[in-house]
């Protein structure tokens, strides 16, 4: 299993229900992100609901500094709307806003939520349309559960119309069995979130669909691997919703508590049938949290093992030797080599590769690559395209770009 140096997506919570008066002090948070600073692509900005942290605008202050796009998650029921777009409008780093919905009616997401009334979902659905109206891109998160699994379509339709760039749809990860759908009812979700692709709608699934219980192109959970949490008090966490810490970023350096005992167990906790799996690297043992949550010894939705490919093989491709493959990834230096990180996929590299790395640099062309190392970079370089990681370009449009002047 990947073991990195740190992690590359960070979710910073902010703040807890049960422990308001535990929160971290803008100072505090100021060290972690620091720490944080040379390992951390994306950061995420969740709790409770970060917008009533004392410290909420003290901290996108500290984000903005580190260069970094982050995305705000809210749970949308703010009474001083104006106030806090306005107050946003201060910050140039802000991705998207991430605002729950799970339901098109407001029956279905009290359903989920427990709480609230027909003007708590309007005032939802208010500050969505707002926070939109105001420049913001903004996506939607629903959480797939007995109550809305038949509505997908209806709540996809809502979400379009509020303005949101995507609907999101997530596995339900909790103890609640009266909530719970079952991995039939899942893939049926699955398949429903598909077609709506198909048609037209700005869909996705949102997070751990094992691939042996439904061939999806989304990855799987990388939760510990690629992705961390950072709580209220400062512990280093895999998930949100696991108790497992490697310890706290106060007291202990990054790499540290990424490699410590507790991240290293969580990380081992592959399910036998997935160690023989060919989707492993993608779809790393289903969702951990969730066994961990119901004391089972694997994510129920892991079917068993996937040994043969389950997509048709590249087709042969001739590449045009004049033209000059360009990054769209950030590297970071490894242990073993480089990671290569483009949004939220990450693709690990050798040492070897280190000079084919240097010439992907939209100057150097297929043809003299060819020339030095031999053809088999070409076959790395064009894997890269495939996954949106490289673009092409000519010699002639670099230059107009650059203005003819070397970079």
């Amino acid at each position: 299993m990947l073991e990195l140096t740190g992690p590359v997506i960070i979710t910073l919570e902010l703040n807890s229900d049960e422990k308001e008066n535990e929160v971290l002090n803008p100072e505090d948070w100021g060290k972690i992100i620091e720490k944080l600073k040379p390992y951390v692509h994306e950061y995420r900005v969740a709790g409770h609901e970060p917008t009533r942290s004392p410290h909420f605008f003290d901290i996108l202050k500290l984000l903005e500094k580190t260069g970094k796009f982050y995305h705000i998650f809210t749970g949308g029921l703010w009474q001083n709307t104006d106030d806090i777009l306005e107050k946003l409008m201060e910050f140039s780093h802000i991705n998207t806003i991430l605002f729950p919905l799970h339901g098109h009616k407001e029956g279905l997401h009290r359903a989920f939520t427990g709480r609230g009334g027909e003007e708590e979902f309007e005032l939802l659905l208010d500050n969505i349309r707002l926070t939109y109206s105001s420049g913001y891109s903004v996506n939607t998160n629903t959480v797939l559960n007995k109550h809305n699994i038949d509505h997908i379509e209806d709540i996809a339709s809502l979400s379009q119309d509020l303005g949101a760039k995507y609907a999101i749809f997530s596995r339900y990860i909790g103890k609640n069995k009266e909530l719970e759908i079952s991995a039939d009812e899942f893939k049926k979700a699955c398949r429903k979130v598909d077609e709506l692709k198909s048609q037209g709608f700005n869909v996705l699934m949102g997070n751990c669909i094992p691939q042996c219980l439904y061939a999806s192109p989304s990855s799987g959970c990388f939760a510990g691997i690629t992705y961390g949490v950072v709580d209220f008090r400062g512990n280093l966490k895999p998930c949100e919703y696991s108790a497992v810490a490697g310890g706290n970023l106060l007291e202990k350096p990054v790499k540290t508590l990424w490699q410590s005992s507790p991240m290293k167990k969580w990380r081992e906790r592959i399910d036998k049938a997935c160690k023989k799996c060919i989707k492993l690297s993608v779809c790393p043992s289903g969702c951990k949290a969730l066994a961990e949550l119901q004391q089972m010894e694997r994510d129920p939705f892991i079917m068993g093992t996937i040994c043969k490919p389950s997509e048709p093989p590249l087709l042969e491709v001739t590449l045009d030797e004049n033209l000059c493959p360009l990054p769209r990834y950030m590297a970071r230096v490894e242990d073993f080599g480089w990671i290569l990180i483009h949004g939220t996929q990450v693709i690990p590299v050798s040492h070897r590769a280190e000079k084919v790395l240097q010439s992907i640099n939209g100057k150097t062309t297929l043809g003299e690559i060819r020339k030095k190392y031999g053809g088999a970079p070409l076959s790395f370089i064009y894997s890269l395209y495939v996954r949106d990681f490289v673009e092409f370009r000519t010699q002639d449009e670099e230059e107009a770009k650059t203005g003819g002047k070397q970079p």
